[in-house]
């Protein structure tokens, strides 16, 4: 029997170190193949600073990680989910399984040890907090 949230957390560990410099590549390495995969997405992120979205991908993962384990939603996240909508930035649905992909590529580079199991692992953690996002595309632009 599998503890996904065990296997997610040492992985979780594993490929994220204590370091800040681990946070920096990874993240870092997760926009070059994230951006590599979509021209919508190399056109959604033209225009921004990706030092400060990498900075913001991290503390978001954590959100979407504690959206998980809590089972329930903050104001920060909610927030996020909205200005990610169709009337506001325009993250279409879709975007996140790309993104989902993405992030599993960077995270099996990372390791040493990924299976797929660990993969896994990551997708059931992280699909409430995507299907939340999901869920606001359509919803009315935050003021």
């Amino acid at each position: 029997m599998i503890d996904f949230m065990e296997r997610f957390n040492e992985s979780y560990e594993k490929v994220l170190g204590l370091e800040e410099s681990d946070h920096v590549h990874f993240f870092h390495r997760f926009y070059e193949i994230f951006t590599a995969k979509s021209p919508v997405v190399v056109e959604k992120f033209s225009q921004t600073d990706l030092r400060k979205q990498e900075q913001m991908m991290r503390r978001s993962l954590a959100f979407i990680v504690n959206f998980f384990v809590n089972n329930k939603t903050t104001e920060y996240f909610t927030n996020l989910a909205k200005i990610h909508g169709q009337n506001d930035l325009d993250i279409h649905p879709d975007l996140y399984d790309v993104w989902m992909e993405a992030l599993l590529e960077t995270v099996k580079e990372h390791s040493t040890n990924f299976t797929p199991e660990t993969g896994l692992a990551w997708r059931i953690v992280l699909a409430p907090g995507i299907q939340f996002m999901k869920f606001y595309y359509d919803y009315p632009k935050s003021d």
